[in-house]
């Protein structure tokens, strides 16, 4: 069994993936589904191991995320320390917020993948009862003229996809399993 990740990145998280997926799934095939953060790392997941990504809402880049950074500044005081350091190093909220930029992650992506964009999209701080999309239009239109990636928009609804709307959600899912 793989042991945990040295360091605290999507990085280390797709690597430590990797090797088991590569251990225990050989011959078989592996479609990978990520919310969010975990959209990240299904993404850096460059082997052919993996026959497929679903990618959910992943941010690209994290210090415009204001409902995240709004959350992290009531929830940090809450969080034990290495909770703390997770935020630290994968959203870049800790006292001062410093960006975290995923971009490369796609800049390397070397096979196709589909992303679920939510119709709720970032925008300008403003008040909401659900959490947003955590793409704006400028990752959006990034995304949508990637050559390897099938973006989907799913409109009205927010960051919750997958539990907004479970039909299409399971949809996706499928069709990247029917070979």
């Amino acid at each position: 069994m793989s042991a945990p990740p040295d360091e605290i990145s999507i990085k280390s998280f797709a690597i430590a993936f990797l090797d088991l997926i590569e251990s225990f799934y050989v011959g078989r095939r592996v479609v990978v589904v990520g919310l969010s953060v975990g959209g990240l790392v299904a993404l850096a997941l460059n082997s052919m191991a993996v026959e497929a990504v679903i990618a959910v809402d992943p941010p690209l880049s994290t210090a415009k995320l204001w409902p995240l950074s709004d959350w992290a500044t009531v929830a940090r005081t809450q969080m034990t320390p290495a909770q703390q350091e997770w935020l630290w190093r994968i959203l870049g909220y800790g006292l001062t917020i410093e960006d975290r930029d995923y971009h490369s992650i796609l800049n390397a992506l070397q096979r196709p993948a589909r992303i679920l964009v939510a119709g709720n999209a970032l925008g300008q701080r403003r008040e909401t009862t659900e959490m947003p999309g955590l793409l704006d239009a400028e990752d959006i239109a990034f995304l949508s003229t990637h050559p390897l990636l099938i973006v989907q928009h799913v409109p009205g609804v927010s960051h919750d996809i997958a539990s907004q709307c479970r039909d299409l959600f399971v949809t996706a899912i499928r069709e990247a399993l029917t070979p």
